[in-house]
């Protein structure tokens, strides 16, 4: 596989790098790291890590909730689209991607552009084993890799399957 497909795209977005607990402020835009906890049912452990985003007043929270470690959301608050990204446990870049969020793509429309990069980087696709559309993101893993689609950003990446996080970062 290319190592340039196992790289996130860039958002090419103006961000800031937010600790539990700080602020910042992005294009008017208040965002505050609000919360963060984890729990662990069995195995499995899920992190759910609560955002505040505040203009003129008006507080939106965003809440993100995955099983996924250093993993990408796509979210969309006071009508801009946000990228939230996990550097580490407490430690997030958020993005302003677009001031007028984009209309969210399908899971076929995702799916076509996950067929068209793998087929271009000629990956040979291999018994799929289900979809997970979570944060903003469509992961689809397949025996050997995993693909990921930004249903708004519409980025598209892969990272081998088993590994953890999903794919690198530039």
């Amino acid at each position: 596989m290319p190592a340039a497909l196992l790289v996130r795209p860039p958002v090419n977005a103006v961000g800031s790098l937010l600790f539990l607990g700080a602020s910042s402020k992005i294009d008017g835009i208040a965002v505050t790291f609000a919360r963060s906890s984890s729990k662990q049912v069995g195995r499995v452990t899920t992190g759910t890590f609560e955002f505040k985003l505040v203009k003129g007043g008006k507080k939106v929270e965003v809440q993100l909730e995955t099983t996924q470690s250093l993993f990408q959301a796509e979210a969309v608050a006071h009508g801009a689209l946000f990228v939230f990204e996990q550097r580490s446990e407490d430690i997030f870049t958020v993005m302003l991607a677009a001031a007028a969020a984009p209309a969210q793509l399908d899971e076929q429309a995702c799916l076509g552009l996950i067929d068209q990069a793998a087929k271009r980087a000629g990956i040979k696709e291999t018994g799929a084993s289900g979809l997970v559309s979570e944060l903003g993101i469509l992961r689809v893993p397949r025996d050997s890799w995993t693909a990921y689609c930004g249903r708004y950003t519409k980025r598209v990446w892969f990272s081998p399957r088993g590994e953890a996080g999903a794919g690198a970062t530039p």
